[in-house]
């Protein structure tokens, strides 16, 4: 419930044309954003963990070029003067407090232990999880602090979408300018990918649990259930926005820390007397 809860989450971060970035399209766009994504996603659940796999590993390319490739696209615009504020307006009191809200979007990796005993070299994947977990903090963190030499702390706070709006000062030779639809359409790819992981894990369990060899049969029932879940968790991005900022840390992170809580009790249950 709790992977198709957080699934729901995700599509339901609509705008007033199904996406969460407003101006992308254009105010006569007929378009049902979270319909059309839910059937694609269903589809890729469809098809199994190895073709949603494989589509990840199509998009990290791309991903991790533009990720790396974006930064060296500012130049001047960059306000360097501000980095000295990094060290003297550090307060260590408020840093927990301010990062709390962010410790489950990493915590969200113990999805691959409901898939780990079918991994063939699962040794190979958890390395593959701790590299992978370090690359996104690394450019998690570059992009804020890119948003904050260009638009400073107080500008940077006040934006719903820093990211997107520091993409749209890149100019490249004075031709080629507006790249945040090409962003945003990567996001998306990235998005795509991971709602479609959040869904197969409870189509899965579901399958497990009434032992059915094949997990076909429920995921336009499981794909159904989420889109009418995004409609009605929040209506607009600011109510989701004022959800994953107070509500959703707590609740994440006790989901999150049950596999280390059966993991206890299976080293409780091995160490201790067999009982009758």
């Amino acid at each position: 419930m709790w992977f198709l809860f957080y699934s729901s989450c995700r599509p339901g971060a609509a705008g007033d044309h199904g996406f969460p970035y407003p101006g992308v399209f254009a105010d006569d766009t007929v378009v049902d954003g979270p319909s059309l994504f839910a059937f694609v996603v269903s589809i890729a659940v469809r098809a199994g963990i190895e073709a949603i796999f494989r589509c990840a590993s199509g998009f990290f390319f791309v991903i991790f070029g533009t990720a790396s490739f974006i930064p060296f696209m500012y130049g001047k615009d960059l306000n360097f003067n501000r980095t000295i504020a990094l060290f003297t307006h550090l307060n260590p009191g408020r840093l927990f407090s301010d990062t709390y809200p962010f410790i489950p979007w990493f915590g969200e990796m113990m999805l691959i232990l409901f898939i780990f005993p079918y991994i063939h070299n699962s040794g190979k994947t958890f390395r593959s999880l701790l590299w992978s977990s370090a690359a996104s903090i690394y450019f998690i963190e570059m992009s804020f602090l890119l948003c904050l030499l260009l638009f400073g702390p107080h500008v940077s706070a006040q934006l719903t979408y820093p990211v997107l709006e520091m993409i749209r000062f890149i100019r490249i030779g004075g031709f080629l300018e507006n790249l945040d639809p090409i962003v945003v359409a990567i996001w998306l790819s990235s998005l795509f990918v991971k709602i479609s992981i959040l869904l197969y894990i409870p189509v899965f369990i579901t399958a497990q649990l009434f032992r059915l060899k094949d997990t076909r049969p429920l995921t336009f029932s499981f794909g159904a259930i989420m889109l009418g879940l995004s409609m009605h968790i929040v209506d607009n991005s600011i109510e989701l926005n004022q959800f994953l900022l107070h509500a959703w840390p707590t609740f994440a992170l006790v989901m999150e820390c049950l596999p280390l809580l059966y993991w206890i009790m299976s080293v409780i249950k091995k160490n201790a007397p067999t009982l009758k």
